[in-house]
């Protein structure tokens, strides 16, 4: 826990709206996360009969089904599995929420009366580069989300979000979790997980912005300053490239700007001596600015391919007529082939194959689908790929 006296940090913001030189005084009341749990039920509304079912009663149905294999009418109950273990996942996730930030007020009531209270403090993020990864994980619109500038002054804890991890402990493990939150001193830097600051006392807001204008910002800034655009631009109109890959594509998580950032900073680790740089960064930066929501990965892969035709004479029209057409087989093989024999279009499948740690640092890549010697060696060594790569995970937009 530390004091601050007029440092900025940033709050996202969905409930009522504060203004420009507003002055708040944060940890008088119980905050909104919390005095949500007080009047929202988790109950099973369905889907045909409409009738409200209790969760705990929702699960005796679906146990007498799964043993019996019938569906009893008189509990106007439609037995729609997926949206009961929705509403039964939701219900274990809010209960284990109120459970968690009850025990954690409690130790921290006890034995850490000084600091801040997550029942009346506000959650404020002490770094830029966490934004994304939680406007991601609070679930923040892009559209109506807005980031708010705070000058604080007062009490503050700032922990890794691994620190609050749910889990379903026994009680008193929960305890000793929340006694080791509130003991954190030094949080080190995680590539994957960002950090969380509980914040009480004054707060001015010193400006504000929609999340998608601080999303559309930060990715011209971070265009701007990529060496591998950089290159590129030796060879292309840098602002035909931008207008493509940033300004006629929506903000999306998944497979944003900063996915083909790390496909092309993955595709320097990889490549070997023989390998094309500008294949592999157009690759990098223009293998999914065609996805659409629905379309399956080969028709994607061969129809992005064709799509190429239309930026021939404007935006590649400085590239050679074999790089152009190793482009467009590198397009096709992405989303059909798990290796070529070419050191080009290989470097490039494995550089996208290792960015899908991007989806968390415990998702698993198979080294057998690998196509290069070295995409195989950083799959089955995934730390040491995290290291050396120095991407940044939480960039997700």
């Amino acid at each position: 826990m530390k004091t601050v006296r007029n440092e900025i940090y940033y709050h996202l913001q969905r409930g009522p709206m504060w203004s420009i030189g507003d002055v708040r005084f944060v940890g008088l009341q119980t905050n909104n996360y919390y005095a949500y749990f007080a009047d929202n039920a988790h109950n099973y509304e369905d889907p045909i009969t409409h009738r409200i079912i209790p969760t705990l009663e929702l699960v005796l149905y679906l146990e007498e089904y799964i043993k019996t294999g019938i569906k009893n009418e008189n509990n106007k109950y439609s037995y729609d599995i997926l949206s009961s273990i929705k509403c039964i996942r939701n219900t274990l996730f809010n209960y284990s929420r109120f459970l968690r930030e009850y025990l954690f007020e409690e130790v921290r009531s006890r034995s850490f009366s000084d600091y801040p209270s997550r029942q009346k403090g506000m959650s404020v993020i002490s770094k830029k580069n966490d934004i994304q990864y939680w406007i991601k994980t609070l679930g923040i619109s892009i559209e109506s989300g807005t980031l708010l500038e705070l000058s604080l002054t007062g009490r503050l804890h700032e922990a890794s979000h691994k620190d609050i991890k749910l889990n379903t402990n026994s009680f008193n493990g929960i305890r000793r979790q929340a006694y080791n939150y509130w003991l954190t001193d030094k949080v080190e830097e995680d590539p994957f997980v960002g950090n969380e600051c509980i914040f009480e006392g004054t707060a001015i807001v010193c400006n504000r912005i929609m999340v998608k204008d601080f999303l559309s910002r930060t990715n011209y800034e971070s265009f701007l300053e990529d060496e591998n655009i950089k290159f590129l631009s030796k060879k292309m109109d840098v602002d035909q490239l931008r207008k493509i890959i940033l300004d006629e594509q929506p903000i999306r998580d998944t497979y944003g700007f900063s996915h083909g950032q790390r496909v092309a900073n993955n595709c320097n680790l990889l490549a070997t001596p023989g390998a094309n740089r500008v294949v592999m960064y157009l690759f990098a930066f223009l293998h999914d600015t065609f996805r659409n929501e629905g379309e399956s990965k080969i028709e994607y892969g061969v129809q992005s391919s064709e799509k190429l035709k239309g930026m021939r004479k404007v935006l590649l029209k400085n590239i050679s007529d074999n790089e152009f057409d190793l482009l467009q087989e590198t397009f096709r093989a992405h989303s059909a082939k798990m290796r070529t024999g070419n050191p080009t279009i290989d470097t490039c499948l494995d550089a996208n194959r290792l960015d899908v740690i991007r989806r968390g640092a415990d998702i698993y890549v198979d080294s057998q689908q690998m196509a290069t010697e070295r995409g195989k060696y950083f799959s089955e060594n995934i730390s040491e790929f995290i290291k050396i790569s120095g991407n940044d995970y939480k960039k997700i937009y």
